[in-house]
């Protein structure tokens, strides 16, 4: 499978494979991706179906691959990776500080945000995923994220989530995405996805 995933990217062909659960597809597509990517400077999308896959491959897969590809290729120490999601995954800091000012608040909305208050001076990403959003969090969460800030004063800040997410994704060879932000990418004709000459799809059955 690398082989012909190898193949199918340096000749811009395209590739259907189909294997079971735990054989290593990841790795099979991974491998050849980061060596195309990082020798011919160029960028290549990954999108998975879910947000757990799309996390094991930014936190445990690719740190790993590049580890071991270091013997292959002193190429391998420029790549670049990170991963890109819809902007409800991100806390926007200026909803944040405005929900801070508010005089009461109600216990489940005291409760997250005491949470919140823990995570946020160690947190890099603002990543939702990094703390656990129950279902009954959610609405309270929807009023903190970057959600419908497509036209945000603080966007062009010293401190925005969203805005470094997208440029670390701009600077990556190799950018993982879930299918939902690819199709909006798509429906929207571009834009929300960095260019990109190269796409793998993961979980492809799940695509439609």
């Amino acid at each position: 499978m690398a082989l012909s995933v190898a193949d199918a990217i340096k000749n811009s062909k395209n590739l259907i494979v189909e294997g079971g659960t735990g054989v290593g597809k990841s790795m099979a597509y991974l491998v050849p991706a980061m060596l195309f990517a990082v020798e011919n400077d160029t960028r290549v999308v990954v999108s998975t179906n879910t947000i757990n896959l799309q996390e094991q491959l930014i936190n445990k897969d690719l740190p790993a691959l590049q580890r071991g590809l270091r013997v292959l290729s002193s190429d391998a120490e420029r790549l670049l990776f990170s991963s890109l999601k819809g902007r409800d995954n991100y806390l926007c800091l200026q909803k944040w500080q405005s929900i801070l000012r508010e005089e009461t608040l109600a216990k489940d909305e005291a409760r997250l945000i005491s949470k919140i208050m823990m995570w946020i001076d160690e947190t890099t990403s603002g990543d939702r995923s990094e703390i656990n959003i129950s279902f009954r969090d959610r609405p309270i969460w929807s009023r903190l994220s970057a959600s419908g800030s497509a036209i945000c004063p603080a966007y062009s800040a010293e401190m925005c989530f969203l805005r470094d997410a997208r440029k670390k994704a701009e600077n990556a060879n190799v950018l993982v995405v879930n299918h939902a932000l690819l199709m909006r990418d798509i429906i929207e004709g571009g834009g929300i996805i960095p260019n990109y000459d190269h796409l793998i799809i993961d979980e492809a059955h799940n695509l439609e």
